[in-house]
């Protein structure tokens, strides 16, 4: 399958107001075709039936997308694309109506990662295999895996902003409303800077600028202290400044 595909139950007796989009699982690496009959698309539809049933009279579709290929397939996350174009479908087709999403195994690491979407309201990871994502900011459902992509489009721009939390937010579409996250958010920025410098995603030099605006940035608001390290990860080292060390 060369596209991505939407199977779609039900309509609903109303115009649709909302959209259910349900992300199937997968296999850590897989370049194989996603097709109909497979255990992990199948397991969704009982979810799908039983959403449809509840919805009574609400203007509630109910969709299943599935994937290109099996796998996440490391850097290359190859389901991300395609729930982004399922999301853009949704708009395409019902306007800027809300969305949920239901992602199991595979599909809640992949819900996870597209939850800063303007459209995604609230988001069920149902045993799902993300390792690495943790909510930075519940009010808007960031992850560090929304700001580790920010971070890459942000910085490999000319005149590179600094990219303080707000920068970072507005880039994504989103908006900091309670501030209780705004620690959290400069520690992972500042971590996921030296990260995407170790990979060469980022030209050092600019990670090097980013990293000592952003401590001044922390320090003219609230200095970080070590034990916000320790409470977002058990395991963390500090570099003196009370980052994370990634």
């Amino acid at each position: 399958m060369t596209h991505p595909t939407i199977e779609e139950g039900a309509p609903p007796a109303s115009p649709v107001e909302a959209v259910a989009l349900l992300l199937h699982g997968g296999r850590e690496k897989s370049h194989e075709p996603t097709t109909p009959n497979q255990l992990t698309v199948r397991r969704m539809r009982p979810f799908a039936r039983s959403i449809e049933a509840e919805r009574r009279d609400h203007g509630l579709a109910v969709w299943i997308l599935r994937y290109r290929v099996r796998g996440w397939n490391g850097d290359e996350m190859s389901t991300l694309p395609d729930a982004r174009w399922a999301l853009d479908e949704v708009r395409a087709r019902h306007g800027d109506v809300p969305v949920v999403l239901v992602g199991h195994s595979l599909g809640g690491r992949t819900a996870l990662r597209v939850a800063g979407d303007a459209s995604v309201r609230a988001v069920a990871a149902l045993a799902a295999c993300a390792r690495r994502a943790m909510i930075v900011c519940s009010c808007t459902m960031i992850t560090d895996g929304h700001i580790e992509d920010a971070l890459v489009e942000i910085l490999n721009k000319p005149n590179a902003p600094i990219p303080t939390p707000g920068v970072v937010y507005r880039h994504l579409k989103k908006r900091m409303n309670c501030c209780g996250c705004a620690p959290l958010a400069v520690e992972t920025i500042y971590n996921k800077v030296e990260e995407l410098e170790r990979k060469g995603l980022i030209c050092p030099d600019v990670c090097a600028t980013a990293r000592s605006k952003l401590l001044e940035f922390s320090s003219a608001r609230t200095r970080l202290r070590p034990s916000a390290a320790k409470s977002a990860a058990p395991a963390a080292d500090t570099n003196g400044h009370g980052l994370k060390v990634a």
